[in-house]
């Protein structure tokens, strides 16, 4: 664990500042912290195809993809949080729930395993619903991580064409590490494809993160894929939690600003605050391999990316789409 932080902090900086300029939110150090840039609501032109599943044959000239900048410690969601005033006692996340119903919807979440126990650096969520999975259960986040693991599409590795999960293969791969690189969970499971991705199980990490985009970070969809896969293992959050109590909460500003998307409804609930009461309450079970958060990146476009689902605010009508250089479409 010590080599793997201690690598955190010599290598990751220079490549998160790096992805500061190139993030949604304009910072400019000449006006003392204060944002000069606000991520502005999105209009989105027309719908584009899920690069994922064969749509039937069809053909197109550009594909969706989930966006980069909306992984687990991106520097959109970790400047969001600071915007917001929240980003000492939360991380911001995104994930996928049960069904396209939830979409848009903000929960606090307190994880409950050991890791909140030892782990000084280990803070609680606040979540997005942007996703939606017929394998994940009531009460369960399935949180979107740099390699944290494929679905049943897939459309993130290079070799996608050929070696798939059960829902066939992508059109268009959006990074250019291989299947077994994607899946490289250093235990032996029977279905890759739901093994969890890459896991901090040894200290070769940082060089299996590296792999995810074929040893190249230069660009900024795969700065911002190698500082997830990195920051997620080091800190604890890439792996199956059995045990939260969550609560359903206004989505902070930050939030749905960085995601594109915004629930009409969302002020009829409280705003985060680490002293909230949570009242949901989820227990799974290890054994029957029943949890609460779970890990996933499959590169598919989100469920919520689609138009009118769930109950969203007129201008902030649905979470990003990206385009193959991780760039949302129609803002950019």
């Amino acid at each position: 664990m010590l080599k793997k932080t201690l690598f955190l902090f010599l290598v990751l900086p220079s490549l998160y500042l790096a992805s500061l300029y190139d993030s949604l939110w304009g910072w400019n150090n000449h006006t003392h912290g204060y944002y000069e840039n606000i991520p502005q609501p999105r209009h989105p032109r027309s719908e584009k195809k899920s690069a994922c599943n064969n749509n039937n044959g069809q053909s197109s000239p550009e594909y969706g993809y989930a966006c980069p900048h909306l992984l687990m410690f991106s520097a959109d969601l970790l400047l969001a949080a600071q915007y917001d005033g929240l980003d000492k006692d939360f991380y911001y996340a995104v994930a996928g729930g049960t069904n396209d119903e939830d979409c848009g919807s903000c929960y606090q979440v307190e994880v409950l395993d050991a890791e909140q126990q030892w782990n000084p650096l280990f803070l609680n969520l606040i979540i997005q619903v942007v996703n939606s999975g017929f394998d994940v259960r009531q009460g369960q986040f399935d949180v979107f991580m740099g390699g944290g693991g494929f679905g049943w599409f897939t459309s993130c590795n290079s070799d996608c064409y050929q070696n798939y999960c059960k829902g066939g293969p992508c059109h268009e791969n959006l990074y250019d590490g291989n299947f077994s690189q994607w899946n490289n969970a250093q235990y032996y499971d029977s279905n890759l494809c739901y093994s969890g991705g890459v896991k901090w199980l040894n200290n070769t990490t940082p060089d299996m993160c590296f792999a995810l985009s074929n040893y190249n970070v230069q660009g900024l969809k795969d700065r911002i894929l190698f500082d997830s896969c990195l920051k997620t293992n080091s800190y604890g959050y890439h792996q199956n939690f059995v045990s939260s109590n969550s609560m359903r909460v206004q989505c902070p500003q930050g939030l749905y600003r960085a995601t594109g998307l915004c629930r009409s409804d969302d002020d009829s609930f409280p705003i985060p605050h680490p002293q909230n009461q949570l009242s949901i309450s989820c227990r799974g079970n290890r054994q029957r391999g029943d949890y609460c958060i779970t890990t996933m990146m499959d590169c598919c476009k989100f469920s919520c990316s689609w138009n009118s689902k769930g109950n969203p605010d007129p201008q902030w009508s649905r979470t990003d789409t990206c385009n193959r250089q991780g760039l949302i479409y129609d803002y950019f």
